[in-house]
């Protein structure tokens, strides 16, 4: 495929109301793009949602219950499991959103 026509694919998505969309710079030679944003990182999966590591971490609770050997503990880690997958979602959510944020330079 010649070049321009892959160039203008990559600066459609570029911009989205003035704000960097997937990308912030397609590079000097217009041949390699740089600086990729989170919003694309999350469009193909590799940078999580809030939802999504909140579920994460519902699901390591659960898992390191099943493997927790002290009933004790084995019991703390369901309830606070089981906490953060309902009346704690919303907890959970915001922060993994703060995580997130903070990991992107707050973009």
């Amino acid at each position: 495929m010649p070049l321009l026509p892959v160039q203008s694919s990559f600066r459609a998505l570029e911009f989205e109301d003035g704000d960097p969309f997937f990308y912030r710079n397609l590079g000097v030679s217009g041949r390699a793009v740089q600086h990729v944003t989170g919003k694309a990182r999350r469009a193909v999966g590799s940078w999580p949602s809030p939802e999504v590591m909140a579920g994460r971490l519902v699901a390591g609770m659960e898992q390191a219950a099943e493997r927790e050997p002290d009933e004790e503990n084995r019991s703390l880690l369901r309830r606070t499991a089981e906490w953060f997958g309902g009346a704690g979602r919303d907890v959970a959510v915001d922060v993994a959103a703060a995580v997130i944020n903070r990991q992107i330079g707050g973009a």
